[in-house]
């Protein structure tokens, strides 16, 4: 089963590029954003129901998987906090979220399939100490641009295994043809 989930949430990413980027520049294409937002992160949380984040999005999606259906649940909000990451056990959620300076676990329980908020705990600056930038969006800024970053770095390993082999076989070939 598949689903697109963008169309769940309204979502409004931001998609600049550098300006210096001339129309028909090769780079452009790799600085320049999908339309589509990415899914961020999936975590199952039993073996009906997961976690998902949206690029753009600052609140989780809950969704339930029965007969072969994906049936969107849930939006958990996390506003006005920003989301920095979140993990599962069972059937809670934590969430460490920041808020201005101030950094905080958000703890929720499933309960008749929604999340319930059930605790917090403000966490000391001296425990956590958050690098993001100046919107709270960690590094997901640029995920497009590290895809085309890391399809760049495959292809060229590739062509230098095409290469290595195409060397082995013609120096195999020669050698059979001295033999």
């Amino acid at each position: 089963a598949s689903r697109p989930v963008h169309q769940d949430v309204n979502i409004k990413i931001d998609r600049k590029f550098p300006e210096n980027l001339e129309e028909n520049d090769p780079e452009r294409k790799r600085y320049e954003p999908a339309d589509t937002p990415a899914v961020v992160k999936v975590k199952a949380i039993n073996s009906s129901h997961f976690l998902l984040q949206l690029e753009g999005l600052n609140n989780l999606l809950l969704y339930s998987f029965t007969n072969n259906e994906i049936n969107k649940l849930q939006e958990i909000s996390i506003a006005p906090s920003n989301l920095v990451d979140f993990e599962t056990d069972g059937n809670h959620l934590m969430c460490l979220i920041q808020h201005e300076n101030q950094s905080k676990l958000k703890q929720f329980k499933l309960e008749s399939d929604e999340f319930v908020e059930s605790g917090d705990c403000n966490l000391p600056s001296s425990v956590v100490e958050l690098g993001t930038d100046e919107a709270g969006k960690g590094d997901l800024r640029n995920l497009h641009k590290r895809w085309f970053d890391n399809m760049k770095d495959y292809l060229e390993r590739k062509q230098i295994r095409i290469e290595n082999n195409r060397s082995k076989v013609e120096s195999a070939a020669k050698r059979l043809k001295v033999a």
